[in-house]
């Protein structure tokens, strides 16, 4: 699955959440990629058992787009859901270093 979208106001952001699965490990995705101006910052695999999935980002960055990748990859009759909730992209902390 892949998800798209512009962000207007081009925020800085350095950290990344997603939920999954509806507290269900069968409907998450393994893995995410998240690309922000058409650039890979960030390829993990999903392992929160309940579905609450939270990266730093490698350095604060002006989001104008962001693109997030889903892999789901153990699909079978009675797993062939994804449920996608809450996706979060912000600017939390200090510097980059803190």
């Amino acid at each position: 699955v892949v998800l798209a979208c512009s962000l207007p106001a081009a925020p800085e952001v350095n950290y990344f959440a997603i939920r999954l699965g509806g507290l269900d490990r069968r409907y998450m995705a393994q893995q995410v990629k998240l690309f922000i101006n058409d650039e890979p910052v960030l390829t993990k695999p999903l392992w929160a058992g309940n579905g609450s999935n939270r990266f730093r980002l490698p350095g604060t960055v002006k989001a104008r787009t962001v693109r997030i990748e889903l892999l789901k990859n153990d699909v079978s009759s009675d797993n062939n859901r994804l449920y996608i909730g809450e996706i979060q992209l912000m600017k939390v902390g200090g510097t980059d270093g803190e």
